[in-house]
């Protein structure tokens, strides 16, 4: 996923993590447009056969696009889900996103404040 993210011009990648030093443009308080994967190990699927013995390997990532103004988000979540909604990863499986869907959101508890929007997939292999 983060090689993929990472072909995004002009967007800032994280995983797991922000580093707060790196999300302002320099001598400015403007916020560099990024995203954050936060995967999640694999786990069994809920629909199992009676055996259990079919194999299933399914993984979810949320991503979390960030950025100063709702626009960016938007042009960016949609970069996104482009780059992973219903696209077969040779190797992989492929993504889907999944609920939740919600609107962009407005975070002040970190300074500068920023637009956010949480997107979940999930890898069906």
């Amino acid at each position: 996923m983060k090689q993929r993210l990472e072909t995004l011009n002009g967007v800032v990648v994280f995983e797991g993590h922000v580093d707060e030093k790196r999300v302002t443009f320099p001598n400015s308080d403007r916020v560099v447009p990024y995203v954050v994967i936060w995967p999640m190990p694999s786990y069994e699927g809920e629909e199992q056969g009676l055996a259990y013995c079919e194999p299933h390997d399914r993984r979810e990532a949320t991503i979390t696009v960030a950025a100063g103004n709702i626009e960016s988000v938007l042009n960016i979540a949609q970069a996104v889900s482009d780059m992973f909604h219903r696209v077969i990863i040779p190797g992989e499986g492929e993504w889907v996103r999944t609920e939740p869907f919600l609107p962009v959101q407005w975070d002040e508890t970190v300074k500068p404040g920023r637009h956010y929007l949480p997107m979940s997939f999930k890898l069906y292999s």
